[in-house]
Order: structure tokens, then sequence, then C-alpha cells
């Protein structure tokens, strides 16, 4: 992996500084806070510039980490059954029910699909631990 932030995190990190630019643009001049102070241009720089390093910086740090210790997925079973009936066994969204999810086979009959789908990810990962390439990775064979 490169030193470069994934592409899922710019966005959000650019949103947030051009966010706080904006602050600065529409809102210079105005009083805030408790003690009325007025915003300015350079204030907003300021936090821009400590924003990255307090918090920007240490959560992705540990979010590398959660992501290395493979603590930030659940388990293929939840997520095929849904968090909330896997941790409170119980739909909270009655009115978003969902049907049962199933395969039709090629001589037409229908089985349920959660057994076939989770034996396709283990074969899956079965066939990445033998081959040790991580998934996505551009070096498949």
């Amino acid at each position: 992996m490169s030193g470069r932030a994934p592409r899922q995190v710019r966005p959000v990190l650019l949103l947030v500084v051009y966010g706080v630019f904006l602050v600065g643009i529409f809102a210079g001049g105005y009083p805030t806070g408790l003690a009325n102070v007025e915003s300015s241009m350079g204030g907003q720089l300021m936090g821009i510039m400590a924003f990255i390093p307090l918090a920007f910086l240490p959560g992705y740090f540990f979010s590398w980490i959660l992501k290395k210790m493979n603590l930030l997925r659940v388990p293929p079973e939840v997520e095929l059954e849904g968090l909330d009936q896997a941790e409170f066994q119980a739909d909270f969204y009655p009115e978003f029910a969902r049907p049962p999810e199933v395969i039709v086979d090629s001589d037409g009959t229908q089985v349920e699909a959660a057994p076939i789908l989770l034996e396709g990810y283990r074969d899956l990962v079965a066939y990445n631990d033998e081959s040790r390439v991580p998934v996505g990775s551009k070096s498949e064979p």
C-alpha cells in the first residue's frame, strides 16, 4: 500500500477543509462563540492547520490499525443477516422488510441464498490464504 490516503478518505477531508474555508469567506466579520470574537479568514486557516495534525492524522492512524487487526468489519454471517437482527434479534424497520433471498438453480428450483453465499465467501478466503494475495490487490493471479 502506498503512503497516499485511500480514495474514500480524500473527499471527506477535502469537504471538511473546504467547509471550514467557506465559513471564513461568508461569515467573515460576524461575531462567533462565547466571547463574540469576529471570525476571519486567518482564523479559519489556522483552524484548518490545527485540524489536520490534531484530528485527521490520529483518526486515520487508529482506523488503519483497526483495519490491520480486522476489527472494522462484521463477520460475513452477520452481514447477510443484518446487524439489527444479529445484535438485537429484532427488525426495527418492519416497513422495509426484506424478502428471503433465493437463488434459482438451473432446473428452476429455488434455494436459500445465504448458505451458497457463505460457501463462496469461505472458498474465496481459502483461495486467498493459499495464494497469500489479499482480495482486491492488483497482483492477483
